[in-house]
């Protein structure tokens, strides 16, 4: 390998390694803004004057604020967390509430009913 082709490659290495830190910063500042909107929207929920239930896919109860808890007799949000948010409706209500969740995975928008 000739000189020319070793400053070559030294040049390539060091882009390299350049674009490396680069991609690492940005991941960083990525992860910490992923952190402080889950805080946000953390604090949204569980601050919120209105009774919010955040679920995961199954309708497992991930999150709530504190005027849920209060409507359904909890203490506190956390007692609420892990159960099925079907059982907190009335059953005359869970055919809707099913097709409401069916309508969020299908068209991967909130339906507010």
């Amino acid at each position: 390998m000739g000189k020319c082709e070793v400053r070559k490659l030294s040049r390539l290495r060091r882009r390299i390694a350049e674009l490396k830190a680069k991609a690492e910063i940005g991941r960083k500042e990525l992860e910490q803004a992923l952190c402080d909107a889950q805080a946000m929207y953390k604090m949204l929920v569980r601050t919120s004057p209105h009774a919010v239930t955040v679920t995961d896919l199954k309708g497992k109860i991930t999150d709530v604020s504190k005027r849920t808890a209060n409507l359904h007799g909890y203490n506190s949000a956390r007692e609420m967390i892990g159960k099925s948010a079907f059982d907190m409706s009335a059953p005359e209500d869970h055919k809707r509430a099913m097709e409401n969740l069916r309508k969020v995975l299908k068209r991967d928008v909130i339906v507010c009913t």
